[in-house]
């Protein structure tokens, strides 16, 4: 089928954190000797720590957030953890300045890239539920992301699940969709990306075209090919000029064995202009001759000579002589085998032309075609091509050659029955003449 074989459309593995305003400080380009340090109680405590969720902070607290922040805009990540340190003890009885300390530290080690200090200090300011709904649900996204960093994946998509949850309308957009179906792939959940990956596309009457193709892959993944076919039929509408959609469908078409419906797709690219490679026009020929529409075959690829988009091979020679030949114009096929036969290293286009000299009951070309045939064959294909040999022998009035041919064929074991029987009764009558 026409899927290109890049798995990355299946690992899309981005890392977009939403950080404070102190991370553009170039912080990983210094050393630190001065660690977080959380008091017990504040580690065992979670939300029943503190007795105050005042969605405030006291002006005191305020000034020595901002004197961190001065440490941190000054490169000096010490002092500010040697600030929160002391800030940490003083406010820890009330649980909205603790979530709002743990969550400043935490987000000074992701700026350092040590995921597993940030994601414990940022899960207890979680954990915690102190925060506005804004903070929450950037601690919940974070989290997802950090985890999903740490090839966690259980656990990123549970903290994303509970960002969902507790998102409000506006809030809602397809790109969490898509980190959503994203973890779930990775999970090799797949069933559960779909129908991420569906709700992301449903976020927009336009929806992005990459998320279109998540959502296809998904379905390809499942085989629920009815859908994919769905789906891109509507690609294919949205971006009429882009011919991979068009070829995904047909190989979709095929792998229900709708080939009616394979060969119209194909027809409708090929009318659009969008088939400009050899194997395209060939694979379209093909199917038109075996759907039984001969006539347009052989239109399709003699115009892929004349535009110099299909390559002049033994095969492609082949493939429109046999539309000539099925449309009963055999006067048409035979200069077409005739190229074919100088390049072809198997004997099929050389019997082909044997066949066709023969129906124009011109023996000597089609006695020569033979002779190049076998030349081209293996013991299996000479013992039938010599079937054909003797019959032109005798209509070329060569008796005894005739005869000699249908002697070592009698004399082969190898022959099926009705060959046999064939082999026999010529054999007895050139021998009786």
């Amino acid at each position: 089928m026409y899927f290109s074989s890049n798995r990355s459309i299946l690992r899309h593995r981005s890392l977009s954190l939403v950080l404070t305003f102190f991370i553009s400080t170039g912080l990983s380009h210094v050393s630190f000797a001065t660690d977080f340090q959380m008091p017990p109680s504040v580690a065992a405590g979670g939300s029943e720590g503190s007795a105050s969720k005042k969605s405030l902070v006291s002006k005191g607290t305020y000034n020595l957030l901002v004197d961190v922040q001065g440490s941190i805009d000054e490169g000096d990540i010490d002092g500010a953890f040697e600030k929160l340190n002391r800030l940490i003890i003083r406010v820890q009885k009330n649980a909205y300045e603790t979530a709002v300390v743990l969550k400043t530290a935490g987000y000074i080690y992701v700026s350092r890239n040590e995921n597993t200090k940030a994601i414990e200090l940022l899960e207890l300011a979680h954990n915690m539920s102190a925060l506005v709904h804004e903070n929450q649900q950037k601690l919940r996204y974070d989290l997802s992301q950090l985890y999903l960093s740490e090839d966690q994946l259980i656990l990123s998509i549970r903290y994303l699940q509970s960002w969902l949850e507790h998102a409000k309308k506006d809030e809602l957009n397809a790109a969490v969709f898509i980190r959503l179906g994203n973890a779930y792939i990775q999970a090799k959940e797949y069933q559960e990306a779909v129908k991420s990956f569906e709700r992301a596309v449903a976020q927009s009457e336009t929806p992005v075209e990459y998320h279109l193709q998540l959502l296809l892959a998904s379905y390809v993944i499942q085989k629920d090919y009815g859908k994919g076919i769905q789906l891109l039929k509507r690609m294919v509408t949205l971006y009429p000029g882009k011919k991979k959609y068009v070829l995904q469908l047909t190989g979709l078409y095929d792998e229900l064995e709708q080939e009616d419906n394979a060969l119209g797709t194909l027809e409708y690219a090929y009318k659009n202009q969008l088939l400009n490679e050899t194997q395209e026009l060939s694979d379209l020929a093909y199917r038109l001759i075996t759907r039984g529409y001969p006539h347009k075959a052989a239109e399709v690829l003699e115009a892929g000579f004349k535009d110099f988009i299909l390559w002049y091979t033994a095969e492609n020679y082949s493939l429109l002589a046999q539309a000539h030949l099925d449309a009963k114009q055999v006067d048409r096929a035979i200069p077409y085998l005739e190229k074919a036969i100088l390049t072809a290293t198997t004997p099929n286009s050389a019997q082909a032309l044997s066949h066709a000299y023969i129906e124009m009951e011109d023996y000597e070309n089609a006695a020569r075609a033979l002779q190049i045939g076998l030349k081209r064959s293996s013991k299996d294909q000479q013992r039938y091509l010599n079937l054909s040999l003797g019959h032109v022998l005798f209509k070329l009035g060569r008796n005894e050659q005739a005869l000699a041919v249908y002697r070592r064929l009698k004399d082969d074991v190898s022959l099926d029955e009705q060959a046999k029987v064939l082999v026999n009764r010529w054999y007895r009558y050139l021998n009786s003449l």
